[in-house]
């Protein structure tokens, strides 16, 4: 049940074990902590994802409102232009033009005359040149209800003193977190959209 990448890393292991020469132990080592620094990496905490077009990510990650209009459409009552336009306030028009860039994409679907949620996710890597304005896109919603009094909602922020040796187990840590947000909302029933702002950066 091991991911491909778990595997690579398991298979490098056995062959260091048996290794006959040492020139060759250092070259797997070298070749283990590269693997480490890859499992890093937050696309490997998440599922397969749906890939775009460098010309459709530009558009796609331009506004919160592509993907919050796109994850919408899964919940029950939400597969209307005018539900999800009342839901969010925003106009007919513009919640039109977003609907029809997803469902051309294959983001989302047309089932008769309701719209629904296509290929389950999407990830940009950290990478990525849009990855600065998605980010920013939700963080300003999550703004936006700071001062809000919604017992649903959370909002942390702590800065923190502590070890450079423990920065990355912190890190592991939220990453963990993330592998394990994304199992329960794989098994979860959509019924609400919310957004999961996590921010790790030294100062």
């Amino acid at each position: 049940d091991l991911t491909p990448l778990e595997t690579k890393y398991f298979i490098t292991l056995v062959e260091r074990e048996r290794s006959a020469t040492m020139d060759f132990r250092r070259y797997l080592d070298r070749q283990l902590l590269s693997l480490k620094a890859e499992s890093k990496k937050t696309k490997h905490h998440l599922p397969e994802a749906k890939e775009l077009s460098l010309e459709a990510k530009a558009i796609f990650y331009s506004r919160w409102t592509y993907s919050a209009i796109r994850l919408v459409t899964s919940i029950k009552g939400m597969h209307s232009v005018e539900k999800i336009a009342n839901r969010f306030g925003l106009s007919r028009k513009e919640v039109t033009e977003a609907v029809d860039f997803l469902v051309d994409h294959g983001l989302c679907e047309m089932k008769g005359e309701e719209i629904h949620m296509g290929p389950s996710w999407t990830h940009l890597a950290a990478d990525s040149p849009f990855a600065l304005s998605r980010q920013v896109a939700w963080r300003l919603k999550g703004f936006e209800n700071m001062e809000s009094q919604d017992e649903q909602l959370l909002f942390f922020t702590s800065p923190l003193v502590l070890s450079r040796k423990d920065i990355p187990r912190v890190r592991q840590e939220l990453l963990a977190s993330v592998e394990r947000i994304t199992k329960i909302v794989k098994d979860s029933p959509s019924e609400d959209l919310i957004c999961v702002n996590i921010d790790l950066f030294p100062i």
